[in-house]
């Protein structure tokens, strides 16, 4: 049993259709318009819904008691505490 093997000589002309197809149908496509808008509806649902979660819950005893938590000791230490692994976190 013997294995044929094609060749082909270098010197050989090749025929190239010079007449570029046509596109069929338009140059974009649903996919094009669906990916991103999938991405922003994630992007909303992920993450603003809960932002707009928690301003709403930090506001909803009125701007008065927003304020007067700045001055309770948990909220400085709690400041405090992140400002420090945030230092060791991300070295200068």
């Amino acid at each position: 049993m013997s294995i044929v093997v094609p060749t082909l000589e270098l010197n050989e002309p090749t025929t190239v259709d010079p007449t570029p197809r046509k596109r069929r149908g338009p140059s974009w496509s649903w996919a094009a318009l669906i990916v991103p808008l999938v991405a922003c509806l994630y992007v909303g649902v992920v993450i603003l819904l809960p932002a707009l979660s928690v301003v709403a819950q930090a506001f909803a005893k009125g701007v008065g008691v927003f304020l007067d938590n700045f001055k309770s000791p948990e909220l400085l230490s709690s400041l405090r505490l992140t400002l420090f692994a945030s230092a060791v976190a991300v070295p200068a």
